[in-house]
């Protein structure tokens, strides 16, 4: 079997392939080898996080002349991880518009995921309908969709909107 058994989440199908020999040159093509991928014992393709059993067989015309030595191996899927980098000036003054906190850059997500950020008064559970407007400190929470496949950094932060200041 192949030797590389931690791979990382790439958002594609991931092979893990053995190398068969002992095959001979007049059977080419009347034996062929089979890789069935389970997780949690139930056959799937190797795309998310997780681990994974690959069981080899050989079928075809003359597959009953040979005996495979070895026909199961295990891999791991790690969890791609996500960076999230945000603006050190974490105090707004009031507006009286929606103040959106959100990162300056998010690095390392795959293909069409995506983040999205949803907004708490700070030390509350329960959610704003929105990016808030009123004076106050709040948590951002970053979330990426598809979420079980990644490792996330950084994933809150927490900021003021501030009085607006006097012009005396």
């Amino acid at each position: 079997f192949a030797t590389n058994n931690v791979l990382t989440y790439n958002g594609e199908l991931q092979q893990f392939e053995a190398t068969v020999t002992g095959i001979k040159t007049v059977d080419n093509g009347l034996v062929d080898v089979i890789y069935t991928y389970y997780k949690n014992d139930t056959i799937t393709s190797p795309i998310d996080a997780g681990s994974y059993k690959v069981v080899v067989s050989i079928t075809g015309d003359k597959a009953d002349n040979y005996k495979l030595n070895l026909n199961t191996a295990y891999f791991t899927i790690n969890k791609a991880t996500v960076t999230f980098t945000y603006p050190t000036d974490t105090s707004f003054e009031y507006t009286g518009s929606a103040i959106s906190f959100e990162p300056t850059s998010v690095s390392g997500l795959i293909g069409s995921d995506t983040v999205t950020y949803t907004y708490y008064k700070y030390g509350s559970s329960v959610a704003l309908a929105g990016a808030p407007t009123e004076v106050g400190k709040y948590t951002v929470k970053a979330t990426v969709s598809n979420s079980s496949n990644y490792a996330l950094s950084s994933a809150n932060a927490t900021f003021t909107i501030t009085e607006v200041a006097s012009n005396d």
